[in-house]
């Protein structure tokens, strides 16, 4: 037994050198395959943050201070009308569509001069209306000077028309007709 014993230690030694280098060679394998799918993990998570950063939402509403209240918020919305036949009625195409189109139309008009048009929200109604609600009044500013306006509806549908708001006022007492030359005050 004894020179058994003496055998399987000499085998022992002669293989723990190749055990020792089998196992370094894994250690360093497994490091350097982790190492290399951490940084492709890293890579994909920077291009995920740039693509996130480039679209606009509630980050960018975050990032630009935007003030909710009523009057701000109308201040950054247009009423963008267009036809039920038309190529970007609601019936011909899907939000998320419509969507694409608008940002599309806005790519095009771009210049020195012009802001930074993100657009917020979009809000399309069956009647063929759509709220178009930019992330600053300065947009919409922008978007509604004659020129670039008609750029952006030539690109986004040509039938399309912009309107302003407009709101009914009915006073207590005010005649809804008025002559000034006749004495009777009307009805």
């Amino acid at each position: 037994m004894t020179n058994n014993m003496k055998t399987i230690k000499d085998l022992v030694d002669q293989l723990a050198p190749t055990i020792k280098s089998l196992q370094d060679s894994l250690t360093n394998s497994t490091n350097t395959n982790i190492n290399t799918r951490l940084n492709k993990l890293q890579q994909e998570m920077t291009t995920l943050v740039k693509e996130a950063t480039q679209m606009s939402g509630y980050k960018a509403a975050l990032l630009t201070g935007l003030d909710t209240d009523a009057n701000n918020q109308t201040a950054c919305q247009i009423l963008i009308n267009v036809a039920l036949d038309s190529p970007v009625a609601p019936s011909k195409v899907s939000h998320a569509q419509l969507v694409e189109k608008i940002k599309t139309a806005l790519a095009t008009l771009t210049d020195d001069s012009t802001p930074e048009l993100n657009i917020q929200s979009v809000m399309q109604y069956r009647n063929g209306g759509t709220i178009l609600e930019m992330m600053t009044a300065e947009a919409v500013a922008h978007l509604k000077k004659a020129n670039v306006k008609e750029n952006f509806i030539k690109t986004l549908d040509p039938k399309a028309i912009f309107k302003d708001r407009a709101y009914p006022v009915v006073i207590q007492f005010v005649p809804l007709m008025f002559d000034p030359d006749s004495e009777d005050p009307g009805p």
